[in-house]
């Protein structure tokens, strides 16, 4: 049996968390407007707006790069756990307006995408490319569920 890996948060995970730095720009306009004008009222509603995208780009920074750390921690000393075998009842449901799978392996439920604000483990469903379908031979390493390292066995 030859295994390949589809996914490791050491490898890849850091990509999902970039999306916290999108307020940047924001902030750097913002803060160019209120050095640039001469007017009490811009300058006003210039600070509060960059405030503003200050306080989101803390909170998306504190809930996804923290996340990922806390997650790197765990796999890097040794707090996750190792199953694999055949996926079995592999099942999907819309929850939010998006599409979510469930997948079983040895009677550990794992759930792959919908809204995942924080999450880092493995979220590429079947209709996304993922290649986990019923009956497939994975290798599975998770902290409390969330897939962190995934092997495809054929």
């Amino acid at each position: 049996m030859t295994c390949t890996l589809e996914f490791d948060l050491l490898n890849g995970g850091f990509r999902d968390w970039l999306i916290a730095l999108a307020p940047i720009p924001f902030i750097l306009s913002g803060a160019v407007i209120f050095i640039r004008t001469t007017s009490l009222g811009v300058k006003a509603l210039t600070f509060l707006l960059t405030l503003c995208a200050l306080c989101v780009l803390y909170f998306l920074v504190d809930a996804t790069y923290g996340r990922y750390l806390e997650l790197v921690s765990h796999q890097n000393s040794g707090a996750f756990t190792n199953i694999e075998g055949p996926v079995g009842n592999y099942y999907t449901m819309e929850k939010s307006e998006r599409l979510v799978e469930f997948v079983t392996v040895h009677s550990r439920e794992f759930k792959i995408g919908g809204p995942q604000l924080g999450s880092f483990g493995y979220s590429r469903r079947s209709t996304d490319g993922g290649l986990m379908t019923p009956g497939q031979y994975v290798k599975i390493r998770h902290i409390n569920g969330e897939i962190v390292h995934l092997e495809i066995c054929t």
